[in-house]
């Protein structure tokens, strides 16, 4: 019974997450209705004007831009098949009714698939984190927690 409650209240915060336009959305570049309403253009998520707007400001040497890039490469893939199981079980849980004989079962892979994008997330910040100096880190922390807000997005602060 504990852990079924258990189960239960990770779907429920699941579901708070499922507004996220990050965590939820196939690609960057399928979300027209966004642009306007978020903070980075599309393609930020996987490298993009952003990540080369932070190369810059962060006066990113050619050989860590390198290493920067070789590594969004490397997670890419995974990446972007997270998302799209993470929007496709956002729509099938909004068609869903509260009696549904699937909620549960969706609901529990859902907060699975957002467990593992936020770890493979967090393998790729740490990787990313090794290509920067100290100042560089420094630098990126004031960044993020400038630009913090509330967005989940932005998870990232060198070396955790």
């Amino acid at each position: 019974m504990k852990m079924h409650s258990s189960l239960l209240a990770a779907g429920l915060v699941t579901l708070g997450f499922l507004g996220h336009p990050g965590l939820s959305q196939a690609d960057p570049g399928d979300r027209p209705y966004m642009q306007g309403r978020h903070c980075h253009p599309p393609g930020d998520a996987e490298g993009g004007p952003g990540m080369e707007r932070m190369a810059d400001h962060l006066n990113l040497s050619k050989e860590q831009r390198q290493a920067m890039h070789a590594i969004e490469d490397k997670y890419r893939p995974e990446m972007r098949d997270l998302r799209q199981l993470l929007a496709d079980n956002r729509a099938a849980l909004m068609k869903m009714d509260a009696g549904d004989a699937k909620l549960q079962e969706t609901a529990e892979a859902q907060g699975k698939t957002l467990a593992d994008t936020m770890i493979l997330r967090k393998k790729m910040h740490a990787e990313l984190d090794k290509v920067l100096t100290e100042e560089q880190r420094q630098t990126l922390g004031k960044m993020m927690a400038r630009h913090q807000g509330g967005n989940m997005h932005h998870e990232w602060r060198g070396g955790e």
